[in-house]
């Protein structure tokens, strides 16, 4: 059996469907507020919350209240693309969002993706209703109801580093009806590679569970170290010690990394913000 759960979250069951029929999730007939799936045997937990932030922040807070180290939040769903200019995305495409921003307060918040994938990057932009147009917007950008409030929800009981946004284009914000069916035939395009990512999630977070026996373990004091020398708050610490993870998965060579990293002098760091920087360094030279 899966020792680490992944949280899946969708807006609607339409979202859902072919997830539930890939992962061969059943219904759990003791929730009675959300609809959830789930296959233990696969570490898969399915809600679907409603459309809107409250709902999903409620949905998230009844499911992943019994979360742990070494588990995952994943939002996947639709959304719409807005473009400015000419539409050179597509419906259909789907994106790993880098940064949500919540358009309500203005608020912007920044998931860390420290894993190599296949997608596309964007930024999502959370209202409270469905998208109107705004002359004031520039440029490219997507667009739901959900994304912000999962993300503050879920730093409840996630790190920035445990959670992901996956979303796919199903319309241009223009109006046009989005059906049920289309939603789910937009979902099932992409299956093999959303399994693809949450298979990868899964490798680097068992590690968190298995102690000693993880491929890591002999890089503990190096993860104390770095962690030490770059001023790290408990939860840059979790990401770190996750990207180490990783890159040892992945066969970074970790220990070559950190090595040239104290021989140019950006470690030791003084203070936390010069950290910060040197972890985005990091990141970028294991990926």
């Amino acid at each position: 059996m899966v020792s680490n759960m992944i949280y899946i979250v969708t807006a609607v069951y339409a979202e859902a469907h072919a997830i539930i029929t890939h992962f061969h999730l059943k219904k759990d007939v003791s929730f009675t507020r959300f609809q959830i799936f789930d296959n233990q045997e696969a570490g898969i937990r399915l809600v679907v919350t409603g459309t809107g932030g409250v709902a999903a922040a409620v949905a998230i807070a009844d499911t992943c209240k019994r979360a742990q180290a070494g588990e995952f939040l994943v939002n996947i769903g639709t959304c719409a693309g807005i473009q400015a200019e000419e539409k050179v995305y597509r419906v259909g495409q789907i994106f790993l969002c880098n940064k949500i921003k919540e358009q309500v307060t203005g608020r912007a918040f920044y998931p860390d993706i420290l894993y190599r994938h296949g997608f596309a990057e964007g930024q999502i932009l959370t209202g409270a209703v469905p998208y109107t147009p705004d002359k004031g917007e520039d440029g490219f950008f997507l667009y739901d109801m959900e994304a912000a409030a999962v993300y503050q929800a879920g730093l409840y009981y996630f790190g920035p580093h445990q959670m992901s946004f996956l979303k796919v284009i199903s319309d241009y914000g223009d109006g046009e009806k989005v059906t049920p069916e289309l939603v789910m035939e937009l979902m099932e395009g992409h299956m093999e590679e959303i399994s693809e990512y949450l298979n990868l999630l899964r490798k680097a977070g068992g590690c968190e569970q298995e102690g000693a026996n993880c491929p890591d373990s002999r890089l503990q004091k190096e993860a104390d170290l770095l962690c030490t020398d770059m001023h790290c708050s408990k939860t840059m610490e979790a990401a770190l010690r996750q990207c180490i993870r990783y890159g040892i998965l992945s066969g970074a060579d970790i220990e070559g990394v950190r090595k040239e990293m104290y021989f140019e002098g950006k470690l030791p760091c003084k203070d936390k913000k010069e950290g910060k920087l040197c972890f985005e360094e990091f990141k970028r030279r294991v990926l």
